[in-house]
């Protein structure tokens, strides 16, 4: 389940069946309002500041639209179902100009039985947003297989195009030159009007590239590419365009074969990955590979082979680096306390700007630098889009609009000391003053998983229910501290639970709750932990609802979908069956069934290919033998995660139908 991010609070689907309940508090919500897909998957900002692009989801189709600032009449430029009629979806959009748009659009064709002839075609369209909306010549297109690799500054209509290989190749196309996506070829036709050619290439190296570093607006100036197999190179370019190779590696250090590879000199900065430009030929920002997560910014050097530690986080972990408009480094995006925070890096001292409530991502900005698309969450608004700018802030769109006014709850944090360690909780309360039910939800992973204070619309949901939810991060997740992280190792049916039920008697003891009304409701590893405490406190949890749980430790670890390195870390965070299969029986809620005293609801897909349906099967035996009061359901072609609207139907009813039976 490692890195498996697998969560009930992740489906944003659209539950097309009302399907009402008894709410104490807010008469008008539903759970449909909650699991509709997101009407804006994604907004970018035109260059010049002056209009606003956005893939919009309605009824089921993807939609482009365009909307003139700063008060001007949105226009839908593009619909996937009329331009295709196939499965298709618009993975990402990127303005080249004022004028043309760059669509990475993906089409799935689907073969017999969804297998034998299924082919997904990815292909790169042009929009003219200056054309007739519908004729043909809005919609031009590059047939030749590629990407996106950037546009240069001031050459309208022209753009960077890579193309990986045996050789690997960036040329400079025109838009000029390009034909209507949808208009046949003829035996006269050059395929792309014959741009790919020595003259239009701008760069060429050797192998497999998988990423080109640049500036923003300039052209490559080096290269990350396979030129053997398992060597990973990096090379750089000069103004001629001349090469140079910086440094070289193997991938795969722990492959005996491929270690012994003699084209592979001894690298003194063989752990450090290079994942942006720096100011000089041959430095680069990298981060240490050894690292288990990466708080450490190095530059590096790779000509003098010479590194510096330049900037080092207390947070959880860096996730990007933030430049200023001339392409120096001004800071760090990281993981802090389950927060995406901003710090600034002035002359080796640190600003940190870490909004407690909100999380505030700038999209995209203009040219000049002066507007700013800004996203915002917190955890009773869904997302909001902004413009920025030093004057003023203004208000674009939403990213769940029908959800605006309707997220009345309140938010509060704490923690609980376990055996010396600090443990974080968020509990989310309705709006009321009655007392109210408990819901204890313990995330799924669980190793390096973790529950943000941001929107959640599962606990948002509950909460308009008329039920307070408690999320724990437990020891295992990650977000905050690797002593947090490291401390789950071999503690799943130990600390682990006592640290969920720790948090819980500390809830409990607030005047806003109903300690005799609390259940447990968790997937995958919060399932498993769900069944364990309705087994060891029923004095204290009246129900549980368990989806797609552990429930033979042992039968988890032998899993024959786990790859080699999967079996290397079940055995260092959960434990090795061959060495200490008593004592992981001992912690499997299949085996323990006799001492259930409460209700219990089973739930599990049976297609789940991360945790099999057995564990649910072996659970159900084991609680008829032992005659124990349960509900078992079957979602039928469901996997471990949720992939259609029927899906989440048919397991959110019987969820919140079961707590509501035994809560109400």
């Amino acid at each position: 389940m490692k890195k498996r991010f697998i969560f009930l609070h992740t489906i944003l689907l659209i539950l097309f069946t009302a399907i009402h309940f008894s709410i104490n508090c807010y008469a008008n919500t539903d759970i449909y309002d909650f699991f509709k897909p997101p009407l804006i998957k994604e907004m970018a900002l035109r260059p010049d500041g002056n209009a606003v692009l956005a893939i919009k989801n309605q009824e089921n189709k993807q939609l482009i639209s365009l909307k003139p600032l700063p008060k001007g009449q949105e226009e839908i430029i593009f619909n996937t179902s009329e331009y295709y009629s196939a499965d298709s979806i618009i993975a990402d959009i990127s303005w080249l100009d004022n004028r043309f748009i760059a669509i990475q659009f993906i089409e799935i064709k689907t073969g017999i039985a969804d297998l034998i002839d299924t082919k997904t075609t990815r292909r790169m369209l042009i929009l003219d947003t200056h054309a007739e909306k519908g004729s043909m010549e809005q919609t031009l297109s590059v047939r030749t297989p590629g990407w996106l690799a950037g546009i240069l500054a001031g050459e309208q209509g022209k753009f960077l195009y890579a193309k990986s290989g045996i050789k690997s190749r960036v040329y400079k196309l025109s838009i000029d030159g390009l034909k209507p996506d949808k208009s046949p070829m003829t035996k006269s036709d050059k395929i792309d009007g014959g741009q790919f050619i020595a003259d239009n290439q701008i760069i060429e190296v050797n192998g497999y590239a998988t990423r080109w570093f640049s500036k923003k607006h300039e052209k490559p100036k080096a290269v990350l590419h396979f030129t053997e197999p398992y060597v990973l190179s990096l090379t750089e370019f000069d103004d001629k365009g001349d090469q140079h190779s910086l440094s070289s590696w193997n991938i795969n250090e722990d492959d005996n074969e491929t270690s012994k590879n003699k084209n592979v000199t001894e690298n003194p900065l063989k752990h450090y990955l290079p994942i942006s430009l720096a100011t000089e030929p041959g430095e680069y920002y990298c981060i240490d590979k050894q690292e288990s997560e990466s708080r450490s910014l190095y530059l590096v050097n790779f000509k003098t082979k010479t590194s510096k530690l330049i900037y080092e986080t207390s947070a959880f972990k860096i996730i990007d680096l933030v430049f200023s408009s001339d392409n120096q480094l001004i800071g760090v995006q990281v993981l802090r306390d389950e927060r995406l925070a901003f710090e600034h890096i002035t002359e080796n001292k640190t600003k940190q700007k870490a909004n407690q409530e909100i999380l505030s991502i700038m999209f995209s900005s203009s040219f000049d630098k002066k507007k700013r698309l800004i996203y915002e969450e917190s955890f009773n608004q869904s997302g909001r889009y902004w413009l920025e700018s030093a004057s003023e802030k203004v208000l674009l769109d939403e990213k769940f609009p029908w959800l605006t006014g309707k997220l009345k709850s309140k938010q509060f944090e704490g923690d609980v000391t376990v055996e010396g360690l600090k443990i974080p909780y968020l509990l989310n309360l309705p709006i009321t003053n009655t007392k109210v039910p408990l819901i204890v939800m313990p995330h799924g992973g669980p190793i390096g998983v973790y529950d943000t204070p941001y929107f959640d619309p599962i606990t948002q949901l509950l909460n308009a229910q008329g039920y307070a939810v408690l999320r724990i991060n437990f020891r295992g997740s990650s977000g905050r501290s690797e002593e947090l992280k490291e401390a789950g190792k071999h503690q799943w049916g130990s600390l682990m639970l006592k640290d969920i039920h720790s948090a819980t008697e500390s809830v409990i003891k607030r005047s806003e709750i109903d300690n005799s009304k609390i259940c447990l409701m968790g997937l995958s590893y919060g399932a498993y932990a769900s069944s364990m405490l309705l087994i060891q406190h029923p004095e204290i949890y009246q129900c549980a609802v368990a989806i797609a749980g552990v429930y033979d430790v042992n039968l988890y670890l032998q899993s024959p979908q786990f790859s080699k390195k999967q079996r290397e870390w079940s055995r260092e965070y959960v434990g090795d069956y061959l060495v200490n299969y008593d004592k992981l029986k001992a912690i499997s809620p299949v085996y323990l069934t006799d001492k259930l005293q409460k209700p219990i609801l089973v739930m599990h897909g049976n297609k789940d290919d991360i945790v099999d349906i057995e564990h649910s099967y072996r659970l159900k035996t084991s609680l008829e033998k032992s005659a124990k009061e349960f509900s078992f359901t079957v979602l039928n072609d469901m996997g471990h995660d949720i992939k259609d609207q029927q899906q989440a139907i048919d397991l959110l009813s019987p969820a919140l139908e079961f707590l509501n039976q035994h809560l109400k």
